[in-house]
């Protein structure tokens, strides 16, 4: 039975402080740490590729919702309606998605908002950017926030945390994550990305917090950031 279950937190993704994160006095805060989740290529790779053909399904059957989800702020009245008119397409979304897989009439997909919100996002990048080069434009100044910070409350700090990771390393290295977002699960280019966006990642922490998440879900969020990145860097 093909079944599409949309779950409010990001779960994959944690971040938590680290257990020297309330120092003694006259010392520093320790820096912002990453760690990645590791998992067998094989099955990366499968769940990728459902998540990747869901997004590219849910932008064909409905372009003007998947647009608006994406200009809606994740965990505000207008993110949950843009999320509601885009939940009837999945179920048949996801069965296309998993045809001629192994997972087909069988797979149950436990998919967060920010997962889906990154799949569409990829979906949309490679529709609208996939022929122009991020070099080939002026780098923006400021691009908006997803979760603007007088919207952090108790129950998204965690998202905020996450997204304010990725809109940095976006920042910082724009061709990279467009690397990363557009590589084969698993191949040389993904990892030459990764080794690049490495030095990166531990200042794009908050300090005295650790960032911890599997490679597919930071895949997904960069994908929502590369996109707003590009619509700013293309609008200027």
């Amino acid at each position: 039975m093909l079944r599409c279950i949309l779950i409010g937190s990001l779960s994959a993704f944690s971040t938590f402080p680290d257990a020297s994160a309330a120092p003694p006095l006259g010392t520093r805060i320790p820096p912002g740490a990453y760690v990645e989740d590791q998992a067998e290529v094989g099955s990366r790779a499968a769940a990728f590729g459902v998540l990747d053909r869901l997004g590219k399904c849910v932008v064909k059957a409905d372009a003007r919702n998947s647009i608006a989800l994406m200009i809606a702020i994740p965990t505000t009245h207008e993110g949950q309606g843009a999320l509601d008119k885009i939940n009837p397409k999945l179920s048949a979304c996801l069965g296309k998605a998993a045809e001629g897989t192994n997972l087909y009439g069988t797979v149950t997909l436990k998919l967060t908002a920010a997962s889906l919100r990154g799949a569409i996002a990829g979906a949309l990048y490679q529709l609208q950017f996939l022929r122009q080069s991020s070099n080939a434009w002026r780098i923006p100044a400021i691009v908006a926030p997803i979760i603007p910070l007088e919207r952090v409350t108790e129950s998204n700090q965690q998202l905020v945390a996450s997204y304010d990771f990725v809109q940095c390393l976006t920042k910082a290295r724009p061709a990279d994550v467009r690397n990363l977002v557009l590589s084969s699960i698993g191949s040389s280019e993904e990892d030459a990305a990764m080794s690049l966006l490495g030095p990166f990642m531990a200042p794009c922490v908050t300090r005295g917090t650790t960032i911890k998440t599997d490679r597919n879900t930071l895949r997904l969020l960069l994908a929502e950031s590369l996109y707003r990145w590009s619509i700013t860097a293309a609008s200027t």
